[in-house]
């Protein structure tokens, strides 16, 4: 049991650095996985296994694709951006690859054509949901699939890990 002076010196602490922008976790230290680096704790989790399948929801340019290689030998990845342009950046660096799966869709609760709101310079803040600031969004249509629905047209059982950023929140 800590002191209340300790106690009180951890959250004055917290109060500074969260005035920086930055967050301070407890973590584990019986478990290996931290909650900190995403590829890290997936490697933790699923072990060995071979033949992982690995979603990447809001795959963005492909920067979480680029970590799952390198941490899984073989792969099965789907990585699904439904933003047109960033897509196409995805698109050009990972088409043709083997054992990765490119989708410009968005995955979401109902099936149909929705709303996607692209924005100027931030694509990491491209949403479904309508931004709540002024980010000059254009709004194009895109095709939105659900997850049980997808993995069932393509014959999906088991899905190891799933990524998936809510953006557009903020």
């Amino acid at each position: 049991m800590q002191a209340p002076m300790v106690r009180e010196m951890k959250r004055m602490i917290r109060r500074l650095l969260a005035g920086f922008g930055y967050d301070i976790r407890a973590v584990d230290h019986r478990s290996d996985v931290r909650g900190v680096n995403l590829v890290h704790d997936a490697r933790t989790m699923i072990g060995g296994k071979s033949q992982v399948v690995l979603f990447d929801v809001g795959a963005n340019v492909g920067q979480t694709v680029e970590d799952l290689l390198d941490a899984f030998r073989n792969p099965r990845i789907f990585s699904f951006e439904p933003s047109p342009t960033t897509f196409d950046m995805l698109r050009r660096t990972y088409a043709g690859k083997p054992g990765i799966c490119l989708e410009n869709i968005a995955l979401g609760e109902r099936e149909g054509i929705m709303p996607f709101h692209v924005t100027q310079r931030y694509s990491s803040s491209d949403s479904l949901l309508r931004p709540t600031w002024d980010a000059r969004a254009k709004e194009v249509q895109v095709r939105v699939e659900t997850l049980d629905g997808y993995c069932e047209r393509h014959g999906i059982g088991v899905i190891d890990l799933l990524k998936m950023i809510r953006r557009g929140m903020t």
